[in-house]
């Protein structure tokens, strides 16, 4: 996110509700995996748990989940 710093109180509570996008100074980029690196290392966190720290690495399972619509 770029950006005045102030924007972040007002958009990562949209975040957790998914509704954050469209944003003016967010982008959205496709991706099938992703790296995380931060000096220093940043707490990766989800569903409210903390999992370790940065570096740290995500990727997409495919069919991994099936929903039922």
């Amino acid at each position: 996110m770029t950006g005045p710093k102030s924007d972040a109180f007002t958009t990562i509570p949209k975040v957790y509700k998914g509704t954050h996008l469209p944003h003016r100074n967010i982008a959205e980029l496709p991706a099938v995996s992703l790296r995380i690196e931060a000096d220093p290392p940043f707490p990766v966190e989800a569903d409210g748990e903390t999992l370790g720290t940065t570096p740290a690495s995500f990727g997409i399972i495919p069919s991994a989940i099936r929903l039922k619509l």
